[in-house]
């Protein structure tokens, strides 16, 4: 697990900090305006079983609001993420697809799985994911409106469940503004 600094993050940025209650100012070199990042962090305890496996429910998790903001970092395959919907709730799910992958659906027998750069998706377990004929419906309008490729700043967000959860198999592909942190079982500074 990597950890950092809350130095190193500002480091890496290439802005210059100032620390106030969990508060960075950065600002742009290039504009006379100031960037403001709200960088904070909250521990919360899960609940549900849509990450069992990787995170259970009751167990607590480190949450880094505008983690990918701040630090100006991309979101990684099986990044545990926080998802904030239209109605504020949000959301533990593991980004398991990225900008530029090429996705497909492919028929099994009674179910669909997804094939991510042509590997079938799998969870944490190596289970393969199976969709019914809802989530396929769901996901295949984005194989087809984007021609199998996952769009810039867009993501698939699964829970840890092969059969689906409350993730992008009901909500769809995930713009990056509406991931709001990152989270982490341990403390990554």
């Amino acid at each position: 697990m990597r950890h950092f600094s809350l130095l190193s993050i500002a480091l890496f940025c290439g802005f210059g900090v100032f620390f106030a209650m969990h508060f960075l100012a950065l600002e742009n070199s290039e504009s006379p305006q100031t960037i403001s990042c709200d960088f904070r962090y909250e521990t919360k305890t899960v609940r549900g079983n849509s990450l069992s496996g990787v995170i259970e429910s009751g167990e607590d998790v480190q949450i880094y609001y505008n983690y990918y903001q701040c630090a100006n970092s991309s979101v990684a395959r099986n990044n545990l993420v926080i998802y904030q919907n239209a109605d504020g709730r949000e959301f533990i799910k593991l980004a398991k697809g990225l900008p530029g992958d090429v996705f497909t659906l492919k028929k099994t027998e009674m179910e669909w799985n997804m094939l991510i750069n042509g590997e079938i998706l799998r969870n944490s377990e190596g289970r393969a994911y199976t969709f019914n004929q809802q989530a396929y419906r769901m996901l295949s309008l984005y194989e087809r409106d984007y021609n199998g490729v996952i769009p810039e700043n867009a993501y698939l967000l699964l829970g840890n469940l092969s059969g689906g959860s409350m993730d992008s198999t009901r909500f769809g592909l995930v713009h990056r503004s509406n991931i709001v942190g990152k989270a982490e079982l341990y403390p990554i500074f």
